[in-house]
């Protein structure tokens, strides 16, 4: 179902895609951290609810040189750390997808504009309005933001060649339009795999610390913290924020306070730290956790470095 051969850039002439209506199409990519947490459906369902139609849908990777094609505006005036998100496209596929609407939005020159200033949500998910992709469906930071969207009509035909070689492009488009290859809702598993951050950080202090019973200080903070952050709505990111940094301020006080240093009270006061997360040496921090036998999935360990390294990011 993935591969990952690499499509080669297109080259544009006047009349090429003609047929797609490019005000009326938009370029849409499912990133990895969205497939990851299969969420395909669900975003989807938001995409259809605001009238999109599937035009054409592909999964692949995104290869380094097709990632610098898509951001080649971005690379080096963006505030993102390049490298660190080139990591995110290592750890899985994506969904390349054309959707169109049949009437362009009030306002809105095309479909792209309406589906990048209106629906996606700032690229800053804590700023990000509800009612966007990236504050309603669990966008973790600037990286880990699931979704990406061409900005205008002239972008996404650009951006959609990067992706799709311009017969492959043709075929599909001219299989949909006879009915040959019906593009509906796609096909998944629609039950959410989702990753949070907090709680991934509090389930390893929680193990860092070696609570030795359910009524240590320490374990009781951490439990509470996990129980209100369950009850705080995905879109709550002030409220779910207020609640992590007290609950860390809370744990690293109970901490100090032990007479007992322990070997793993280096790595837990690292996580406790949140007001310095950005100064974090990475390298030393992935060294403790193998060494401290802290086990972390790739996505696990991915989310949690660029959730500290971003944690402030406005």
């Amino acid at each position: 179902m993935y591969h990952q051969t690499p499509s080669p850039q297109g080259t544009s002439s006047p009349d090429r895609h003609a047929t797609l209506q490019w005000k009326k199409t938009a370029f849409v990519i499912f990133k990895p951290d969205l497939i990851h947490q299969n969420l395909q459906s669900l975003v989807w369902r938001f995409l259809e609810w605001h009238g999109c139609e599937l035009v054409v849908q592909r999964y692949g990777w995104i290869a380094d040189e097709q990632r610098a094609l898509l951001y080649a505006d971005h690379r080096h005036t963006g505030r993102t750390n390049w490298e660190l998100g080139a990591q995110l496209y290592k750890l899985g596929p994506a969904l390349f997808m054309l959707v169109r609407m049949a009437k362009t939005p009030k306002g809105h020159e095309s479909t792209a504009s309406y589906l990048s200033s209106e629906l996606k949500g700032h690229f800053v998910p804590s700023t990000a309005e509800r009612g966007t992709i990236r504050a309603d469906f669990n966008a973790q930071n600037p990286v880990f933001n699931l979704v990406h969207i061409a900005d205008n009509e002239i972008e996404a035909e650009r951006e959609a060649t990067i992706f799709f070689r311009d017969s492959e492009l043709e075929a599909m488009v001219r299989d949909r339009d006879e009915g040959t290859s019906p593009a509906g809702v796609l096909a998944c598993d629609p039950t959410p795999r989702l990753m949070h951050f907090e709680l991934l950080l509090l389930s390893m202090l929680a193990k860092l610390t070696m609570a030795q019973h359910e009524h240590d200080p320490i374990a009781t903070a951490i439990s509470k913290g996990e129980r209100l952050l369950k009850e705080t709505g995905i879109a709550e990111r002030q409220r779910r924020r207020q609640v992590l940094n007290a609950t860390l301020d809370h744990c690293s006080t109970l901490l100090a306070a032990q007479t007992r240093r322990r070997a793993s009270d280096e790595l837990a006061e690292g996580l406790l730290d949140y007001r310095n997360y950005g100064h974090t040496a990475f390298g030393d921090l992935r060294a403790l956790l193998a060494g401290h036998q802290i086990p972390l999935s790739e996505w696990e360990e991915y989310l949690l470095v660029t959730s500290m390294y971003y944690y402030d990011f406005q």
